[in-house]
């Protein structure tokens, strides 16, 4: 099945335009626009209620999230350009349809294809309107480059670091408080069954985002792998293909133990939208993950071209934002692990540091800002520093996962300095208190609703 999604908003049933000319909208659905979609590889998802639709949730995540759109003019009113100017503002393109003999009283901001219909409004030339429509889709499949009048006009604001999108979900989205209430005290409870029971209540394919997310959020803070690759394929197509849920679903394949999945997954966000900071370091994640296989199997060749893929991953997440530490530190982190050690693990570890502090005096940090300060600490071999950062730490945590990902770190930087005869037990020590709290979900704070 196409994993790129066109978004179709054009009128349902029989429409009469401003000149008078009938259109047969679903006959030319049917006959010219599902045949050229399907031939130009794309998934297409039609909003309900056609054009007049576009303030429904459905039809904004499509305008928003949808890499193609195709927006019909036959009905040129607000709504419409509406359309056009949110896929306008996001730099994307759609491609403009309209009656052959339509007329505007204002010239349209593109040229729009013009198909041929009868008196009745059903499509005339329909192989030669669909060759067209193929055609329109294969040019406009490149992200526009041109400067948008917003971005002309005030340079757009600066958008939050990748992972708080996640993190943070909770607290940036309002939605139902019932259903927040409920997913988070199935969390609070480590009750999976209480998830399945909420995801059994939904139409997943239309209920509102917010609450999916949260959904997907909760079994992937109980470790439930499954159930987020499961609903990720009954959700709304929109919502499924956009990159969140995307780099989630690449983290429960590599969970799940299918990582050539996650990497395919992976792979293809970053074909689509270029590098991040959240993307990298999930790919870093799953290349750490491979390598520490390849270790425990004893095939040392395999280890080292595995470690320094998710260096190289980590690193350019980091590049990619330099405000989030979290890639940044994971590859100081893995650099303790090279032989010998990474030269470039001093600079970027400094940086992190930099990146964490400078977040954290914004009042926009979070456990990951701590925890970057706690490994740099280990790292730099500074006691005092790194206790007084796992207290800050520990008192941050939201999600079970987060010290034991921690932990974690620090069990590699132990083995590495072990392995070289060096031993820090005071870095031990610190080890097992996150691992002892990651065991005790109850002394997480209460998420705010």
């Amino acid at each position: 099945m196409p994993d790129r999604l066109c978004f179709v908003l054009i009128p349902s049933g029989t429409v009469q335009d401003v000149g008078g000319v009938r259109v047969d909208f679903d006959a030319l659905y049917r006959a010219v626009f599902a045949p050229a979609l399907e031939e130009a590889n794309l998934a297409p998802v039609r909003a309900r209620g056609g054009t007049g639709s576009v303030h429904r949730p459905e039809a904004i995540e499509g305008l928003v999230l949808a890499e193609f759109a195709i927006v019909d003019l036959a009905v040129a009113d607000t709504s419409v350009f509406y359309q056009l100017g949110v896929r306008a503002g996001l730099r994307r393109g759609a491609v403009l349809t309209c009656p052959a003999a339509a007329t505007f009283p204002h010239r349209p901001p593109a040229e729009p294809l013009r198909y041929a219909v009868d008196a009745a409004g059903q499509p005339e030339a329909v192989e030669q309107d669909r060759r067209d429509l193929v055609r329109r889709l294969e040019a406009s499949g490149a992200r526009s480059t041109e400067t948008t009048l917003l971005e002309a006009v005030e340079r757009p604001p600066i958008p939050a670091v990748d992972h708080a999108v996640t993190d943070e979900f909770r607290e940036r989205v309002r939605y139902s408080s019932r259903w927040k209430e409920k997913l988070r005290d199935a969390r609070q409870a480590g009750a999976l069954e209480a998830l399945r029971a909420a995801a059994a209540e939904l139409d997943l394919a239309t209920a509102e985002s917010g609450v999916v997310i949260d959904l997907l959020l909760s079994y992937r803070a109980l470790g439930a792998w499954g159930e987020v690759i499961a609903l990720t394929k009954t959700m709304a197509p929109t919502l499924a293909q956009s990159t969140l849920v995307q780099e989630q679903l690449a983290l429960a394949f590599n969970r799940a133990g299918q990582q050539a999945r996650a990497l395919q997954v992976l792979q293809s966000v970053l074909s689509r939208r270029g590098p991040s900071s959240e993307t990298c370091a999930i790919l870093g994640r799953v290349y750490k993950d491979q390598w520490e296989a390849a270790r425990k199997s004893g095939d040392e060749s395999l280890a080292k071209g595995r470690l320094e893929a998710a260096i190289d991953a980590y690193l350019q997440g980091f590049e990619a934002d330099w405000r989030d530490a979290y890639p940044g530190i994971n590859a100081a982190m893995l650099m303790e692990a090279a032989d010998p050690p990474d030269a470039r693990q001093a600079s970027i570890i400094s940086l992190a540091v930099y990146a964490a502090e400078r977040n954290l005096r914004a009042a926009r940090g979070d456990y990951w800002d701590h925890a970057t300060l706690l490994e740099a600490a280990v790292l730099s071999k500074d006691r005092k520093r790194a206790e007084a950062a796992l207290q800050k730490a520990l008192a941050s945590v939201r999600e079970p996962w987060e010290p034991d990902t921690t932990a974690r770190n620090l069990r590699i930087i132990r083995e590495a300095r072990l392995a070289r005869g060096e031993a820090f037990r005071w870095a031990d020590d610190i080890q097992t208190q996150l691992e002892q709290h990651a065991s005790h979900p109850l002394r997480f704070p209460r998420p705010s609703s």
